[in-house]
């Protein structure tokens, strides 16, 4: 699954209140403790990467700048004493559901 990562400092809560159909944004905690809930085991959450279309040169920068921004939000995070370490704009997860579950 994926959903907006409502951790990441700048868009998170404009994803989610910027569009009607974003009714909820997640953290890598709260939807790793979803699917835990949910029956999951073997939960794992990853960041996602928007900059894909390797075609386009201006992704390189946008990458580069991204890859920036997110070892600062790291550092930030990390002096008030947060533990999210994912601050892309969407997330995935994957997880395995028991036999029977």
């Amino acid at each position: 699954m994926h959903a907006i990562n409502g951790a990441h400092p700048i868009v998170g809560s404009e994803s989610r209140w910027g569009n009607f159909d974003h009714y909820n944004a997640w953290t890598q905690y709260s939807l790793h403790q979803a699917l835990e809930y949910a029956g999951y085991h073997d939960v794992r959450i990853f960041p996602l990467n928007l900059y894909v279309f390797w075609t386009n040169p201006l992704n390189y920068f946008a990458l580069a700048w991204d890859t920036l921004t997110r070892l600062f939000f790291l550092f930030s995070f990390r002096m008030v004493g947060k533990s999210n370490t994912l601050f892309s704009k969407k997330i995935g997860a994957v997880g395995r559901k028991r036999a029977g579950a």
